[in-house]
């Protein structure tokens, strides 16, 4: 969001989490809480998915993203997403655990390029998906 704010203008960065959160309305469920964790990141609970529920929701959340336009200063500006994913069980060892799985999957996904999500698989390897 940051480089869009500074490409398109001062509100540019509040249009383009206002065209995230119109994405992940028409993909996420309405029992799916999302927050924002800090910066541009955010986290989404995908209740009762698992890895591959989950990567097939963010695959249709990642093209909402890609096809929504966001009005600059100089045209349209066209953005994308990085995803990291984790699940929940009897194999995670709490909360703390599961945030740090996901994240460290989001900055996997973060480093292997634009729109690319990454999901911790439970054995410390992560799948792809572009």
């Amino acid at each position: 969001m940051t480089r869009l704010t500074e490409r398109g203008g001062p509100n540019r960065g509040v249009s383009t989490a206002s065209t995230g959160k119109t994405a992940g309305t028409g993909t996420f469920r309405a029992s799916d809480p999302v927050g924002r964790i800090g910066g541009d990141e955010f986290a989404v609970l995908l209740d009762g998915a698992d890895i591959e529920d989950g990567l097939a929701v963010i695959a249709k959340f990642q093209e909402r993203i890609r096809t929504a336009r966001v009005q600059g200063q100089d045209g349209p500006l066209h953005f994308s997403v990085s995803c990291g994913l984790a699940s929940l069980g009897p194999e995670t060892g709490g909360l703390q655990e599961w945030f740090c799985q996901a994240d460290a999957a989001l900055y996997e996904a973060k480093d292997a390029g634009r729109d690319t999500c990454r999901a911790h698989t439970g054995a410390g390897t992560y799948t792809r998906q572009k």
